[in-house]
């Protein structure tokens, strides 16, 4: 299926301003999960391992045919015939979807076909309907198995070959559908309560199986299901036919009674009431949770030993991280139906590692150490499979490390995760507070938190304002340190960073983010602490600047952030680098005049950081290189100045914590709002009338379309000499249509200031070469070049 279909899903955990598109995902999907893959597994050995027979039945498969299956000239075309051949192997209570023609504005992935198996109670209703393909949107919360078909055989998104260097077919078009199918694959993780799952993939007149988990993902030789029918058959009659865990469904969630089902809505409807009139605002999630979209479950919880359990019921998850491996993170509002109380419940695979903290015994030493303002545990353990069963591990590392001889070489690095849930009381985010003397509150409790973690030898190592949290009580509010996932006690800490970097990346400090094997010191923390007060004040305290995200992205994090520190990407030491040396957020328009004092003082102090850093050491007082160093790793420094803040009752506004200002815009929104105010500040006085009344009143919207295809850049008005004699270079095919005209992007421009041109004598760009140098690549009527002539 085309992957065109626009879907808002907040990378970089949701924290930078602008969300992707299905493609960006799904390239950014097949980037990231490189070396992820192993295989190509022998079909005979997958079917045996991972989807053997059921012990009760005796499999019959009647005749099936896929030959019409390929007689087809478009991709769309190919979905009915495949589905009518399956069809006959399925049982009565198994469903095939197929995506709605109409479907892309009711639903965001549009997998090809589904397969979802009913339960008891709606087996009847499928049997009298007679319903035996069906057309809807799709639907991830109750489709068990996705399957994906290309008409081509280019489209296989791996590799047969062993003598490859790899088995991933990085071609345009296999990685296209290998990050399809690694797309579709963490949208189910997401929405459902799975340790595994299952695809197919069709390509032409070939076919592969594949298995996911949280560690990897598993997939077989392809093979021509028009020669061997049989295998394609045996794989559908044994997966509809075997139990809901042997397809990859967590057997410690259970679906709900309806008459729990009602309960939990009830509590959570009374949760926000009570929280309205309690003035602790509205929790972000609450209304989430009520999405009767999503079904309610029955989730057990105990303890690693498995003596303690409680029993709690969600619905639909209010913070998610993306991807189908890794931590694959969900936090629920969890209700307890025999206290009618709530709770925040908690469910991560974390990565088993001897040489790190899991998070219940990183919290065990916390309050053990006495550390304040963190929040305990209710209730935290490994889930098991059963009362006393098995922890819930990831295999497909284990199968990476043997030396099979079909294994093709992968990546060495596919790491087991252990399936883990605690619970805990709610706590709020830092949005739903009231003002920003009650923000900078919170961030000095916090930082009292990280000094005394780190002075009980425990370093957080993953400090971002999602893990910033607070509570109200009667003598106000109390800041938390949440999520200590990440956490490592000092004296285990490795001489040198490995592969793996712990950390959320927009938050990170410029040092770890321009070394990245650098080890990870209490500095670090205290700057990532620095920036998610930086990212509160941007979008959460009231000011004036409603343009500054849009155009400096300080907290995106582009794909080469951290492997390639050296290109200047959002988000990489180079864009943070850039909001400190040029000052950027100095004297920052805040309504509240101490915070905008905070701000600058903590601005100033990492900036003076880092420029003496960089500086030759005969130019750098070492009185002075001291005392930055001082600053920057001491909380006592930090404590210090934000009480003092907090304490001053002068250039305090009583409610200036709004609304986010900067929400998430899609790259197409951010394109058009970029454009419109080229639009308002283009110099058109040069341009012949035809052209310049498009400008104002209502055509200009045409004007402000044809922008949105320029390649655009900044406004040049005090563009230095050196860098627009750079830029004014007239070569030939320059501005030439075709692909000679994207010759060059002038990114010049989009690098950060240097001390070289900062005091470089400036000039205007000669409006002869304005309309040049915007380089419409269709302006209406008028092309750029009949412009001079004209002049």
């Amino acid at each position: 299926m085309s992957s065109s279909t626009a879907i808002v899903v907040g990378r970089d955990g949701g924290f930078g301003s602008t969300t992707e598109g299905t493609t960006s995902v799904n390239a950014s999907l097949a980037e990231s999960l490189k070396g992820h893959f192993v295989g190509p597994m022998p079909i005979s050995k997958f079917l045996q391992e991972h989807l053997p027979p059921p012990t009760k039945q005796k499999m019959k498969l009647p005749n099936v045919d896929f030959a019409e299956v390929v007689n087809v000239s478009k991709e769309v075309e190919m979905y009915v015939p495949f589905a009518t051949a399956v069809r006959p192997l399925l049982p009565d209570n198994a469903e095939v979807i197929i995506s709605a023609e109409n479907d892309s504005e009711t639903s965001l992935l549009r997998p090809d076909i589904g397969l979802r198996i009913l339960s008891d109670d709606d087996t009847s209703r499928h049997v009298q309907s007679g319903r035996a393909i069906i057309r809807e949107a799709f639907n991830f919360t109750n489709t068990c198995l996705v399957i994906e078909l290309k008409l081509n055989l280019c489209d296989d998104p791996f590799v047969d070959d062993l003598s490859f260097p790899s088995c991933e077919n990085d071609s345009i078009t296999g990685m296209r559908s290998r990050g399809q199918l690694a797309h579709y694959a963490s949208e189910v993780f997401t929405q459902q309560h799975r340790l595994y799952l299952y695809q197919v993939i069709i390509f032409g007149s070939r076919a592969r199986f594949l298995l996911w988990d949280r560690s990897g993902d598993i997939f077989t030789a392809s093979f021509d299901y028009l020669e061997k029918p049989r295998l394609l058959a045996t794989f559908f009659w044994r997966y509809t036919r075997t139990t809901s865990a042997a397809r990859g469904w967590d057997p410690s969630v259970t679906p709900a009674t309806e008459k729990d089902t009602e309960i939990v809505r009830h509590v959570l409807c009374t949760f926000i009431k009570e929280n309205r009139e309690a003035g602790n605002g509205e929790f972000p999630g609450a209304y989430v949770s009520l999405d009767e979209a999503y079904p309610v479950y029955r989730i057990r919880i105990a303890n690693s030993e498995g003596l303690a359990v409680r029993v709690l019921y969600a619905g639909r998850f209010f913070y998610a991280t993306t991807g189908p491996c890794g931590r694959g993170t969900r936090a629920y509002l969890a209700v307890c139906t025999k206290q009618r109380k709530v709770y925040v419940l908690k469910d991560t695979w974390q990565v088993e590692d001897p040489n790190c903290l899991d998070e219940l015994s990183a919290y065990d030493l916390l309050t053990a150490a006495g550390v304040p303002y963190i929040l305990p545990l209710m209730i935290a353990g490994d889930v098991l499979s059963g009362n006393f069963g098995p922890r819930q591990l990831t295999t497909v590392q284990d199968v990476s490390k043997h030396p099979f001889k079909w294994r093709a070489p992968c990546s060495s690095f596919l790491r087991r995760h252990v399936h883990f849930r605690l619970v805990q009381n709610v706590a709020y985010p830092i949005q739903c507070l009231k003002n920003s003397q009650e923000l900078i509150k919170v961030f000095h409790d916090v930082a009292t938190c990280v000094a005394m973690a780190n002075t009980a030898g425990i370093l957080h190592r993953d400090i971002s304002i999602g893990n910033i949290l607070f509570v109200r009580t009667d003598v106000g509010v109390i800041g938390i340190l949440n999520d200590w996932d990440h956490a490592q006690q000092i004296h285990d800490m490795p001489d040198s960073q490995g592969y793996f970097r712990s950390a959320t990346r927009q938050f990170m400090s410029i040092a770890l983010l321009k070394s990245p094997l650098k080890i990870h010191e209490l500095a670090d923390d205290l700057e990532s602490l620095f920036w998610s007060l930086v990212f509160a004040g941007l979008h959460y305290v009231a000011h004036g600047d409603r343009s500054f995200l849009v155009h400096n992205h300080p907290f995106d994090a582009g794909p080469h952030a951290i492997s390639c520190p050296s290109i200047p990407v959002p988000g990489s030491h180079t864009g943070r680098y850039r909001i400190l040396i040029e000052s950027l957020l100095k004297n920052f328009p805040f309504r509240s005049s101490r915070f905008k004092a905070v701000i600058n003082s903590l601005c100033d102090t990492w900036r003076n950081w880092y420029i003496m850093n960089i500086m030759d050491s005969e130019f750098v007082l070492p009185e002075a290189l001291d005392k930055a160093r001082r600053r920057v790793t001491s909380p006592a420094w930090l404590m210090t100045l934000l009480e003092e803040a907090r304490s001053d009752s002068e250039g305090w506004v009583a409610q200036d914590i709004v609304a986010d200002q900067f929400p998430p815009l899609t790259l197409r929104e951010e394109k058009t709002l970029l454009a419109q105010e080229l639009t308002a500040t283009f110099d058109t006085s040069h341009l012949p009338k035809s052209v310049r009344s498009r400008t104002t009143g209502p055509t200009s919207t045409r004007l402000t379309q044809s922008f949105l295809k320029m390649e655009m850049v900044p406004s040049t008005s005090t563009v230095p000499a050196k860098r627009l004699e750079e830029i004014s270079d007239d070569s030939g095919d320059e501005y030439t249509d075709g692909p000679a005209r994207k010759k060059r992007k002038f990114e010049a421009f989009s690098e950060p200031s240097t001390s070289k041109i900062v005091n470089s004598e400036t000039t205007s760009l000669p409006r002869d070469r304005l309309a040049t140098r915007l380089r419409p690549s269709k302006l209406p009527r008028v092309q750029p070049r009949r412009i001079a002539k004209r002049q």
